[in-house]
């Protein structure tokens, strides 16, 4: 797997970072993981949403080989920049992004 460089990981670290200052109670479970959505400056957002994994907030691993799982396919330039991947009150899951 690849390792998401620094200044990547540094732009989703605050959802990881709130999640650790959660009370005991509100903590996740030992199986549950973080997850971060990001997009990277080399494609500009092109290849659309990429997903990475940590185990403990700090060290994220890319999926799919840092691929992207969601072509944009909605903007005059098709981009899918800093993508916000969250959980509504219903349980649904919803995700918003920058297109242009």
């Amino acid at each position: 797997m690849d390792f998401i460089d620094r200044r990547t990981a540094l732009a989703g670290i605050g959802a990881a970072i709130g999640c650790a200052a959660l009370p005991v109670s509100a903590r996740p479970a030992p199986d549950d993981v973080f997850l971060l959505s990001y997009f990277t400056d080399k494609d500009e957002g092109r290849e659309g949403l990429k997903l990475a994994r940590s185990d403990d907030g700090y060290v994220f691993r890319a999926l799919g080989n840092g691929r992207g799982f969601l072509t944009p396919m909605v903007g005059e330039n098709r981009l899918m920049r800093d993508p916000n991947l969250l959980q509504g009150p219903d349980g649904l899951w919803h995700l918003v992004w920058t297109s242009d």
